[in-house]
């Protein structure tokens, strides 16, 4: 434990439930799929209506009926709640 190694494996097998000796299960694939699964679909859904407004925002997709003052009070307004 005196090695940088030693605590942040005991972290990382502690947070995703995986024994010591089964580190290597731990990847990219095996973090992402962790990750969705904590994930409720509330969430899903405002990160998914954000990610619309900032293409909006941004100019990639386009919506006639809001001005970029509305894209950007609603942008803000997402954020801090």
């Amino acid at each position: 434990m005196l090695s940088p190694i030693g605590p942040n494996s005991l972290f990382c097998c502690r947070r995703f439930g995986v024994r010591l000796s089964a580190i290597a299960h731990i990847n990219k694939s095996f973090v992402w799929a962790h990750y969705h699964s904590q994930l409720s679909v509330s969430n899903c859904r405002t990160v998914h209506l954000l990610l619309e407004l900032l293409f909006v925002k941004f100019g990639y997709f386009s919506v006639s009926c809001l001005s970029q003052a509305d894209i950007t009070y609603a942008v803000d307004s997402i954020c801090i709640t």
